[in-house]
């Protein structure tokens, strides 16, 4: 409470906007880990996660919440990672799942964590502007029904997340022929088009899917009846470099 006071207040206003950003996130953490003796096994310690009390996560974040969406609005590509990974633990514990090291948060810790995921999400939503930050941030808000739409349809399909209550063979054959309709258009023009867009959407792709995006397409243009103009493709200048090393490599071994 008393650094959210001295961050909101005109002591901390001179601080740059990137090192105030960078220490609300340290800060503004809903979860801290304690230990203690155990009562029942002599010279055992038990480690565990606890959360603030929801009255006091609503204290702490009326002081801070104005200071920080306005910070928020002057944040910097490279500073929303750090944002929206803050705003994705609030939303764990907002939806109620398991703390770190154990322990569930009650009903009013999840009511007042999920104000401050919502809050911290509305102020970050207007910043997203790359697929790939589009993308961590639908999977952290995937339980505030506070998801951007994604215009490209071949990103949306490559970084889709597995639905788990499906069947997996049923789930990879749905997703394959996702895939396939979202690559149709690109199929229909020469090969350096997709091969430059994988290029151009390389750091989006590896900050989600850490590369095996890239590797699904070249499984998937391998399948189709002249496989080798696809991947031929991979050994012109300035294509197969832009790929993630494994992926390009195992592309060329087909």
């Amino acid at each position: 409470m008393h650094l959210c006071a001295a961050m909101a207040s005109e002591q901390a206003h001179d601080l740059p906007d990137n090192v105030w950003l960078k220490l609300a996130c340290c800060v503004l953490q809903p979860t801290f880990d304690g230990n203690y003796m155990s009562p029942e096994k002599v010279n055992s310690f038990v480690i565990q996660s606890f959360t603030w009390p929801g009255e006091d996560v609503d204290a702490m974040y009326d002081v801070l919440e104005p200071r920080l969406v306005s910070r928020i609005a002057l944040a910097s590509k490279a500073e929303l990672p750090d944002l929206i990974e803050v705003m994705g633990k609030w939303a764990q514990v907002g939806v109620g799942h398991h703390l770190p090291l154990g322990g569930v948060p009650n009903s009013g810790q999840q009511i007042a964590a999920r104000r401050v995921a919502v809050s911290i999400a509305k102020a970050i939503a207007p910043l997203i502007a790359t697929p790939g930050l589009r993308a961590i941030f639908n999977r952290e808000t995937s339980g505030l029904d506070l998801t951007l739409d994604e215009p490209d349809e071949l990103f949306s399909a490559l970084t889709a997340e597995r639905d788990l209550s499906e069947d997996w063979e049923e789930d990879r054959r749905l997703r394959d022929a996702e895939l396939d309709r979202t690559l149709a258009p690109y199929t229909e023009q020469p090969p350096s088009v997709i091969m430059k867009w994988l290029v151009n959407h390389d750091a989006d792709l590896s900050m989600v899917q850490h590369g095996s995006a890239s590797w699904s397409v070249m499984v998937r243009l391998s399948m189709r009846p002249d496989p080798e103009a696809w991947l031929r493709a991979l050994h012109n200048p300035g294509c197969s470099w832009g790929l993630n090393p494994p992926a390009s490599r195992s592309a060329r071994a087909m």
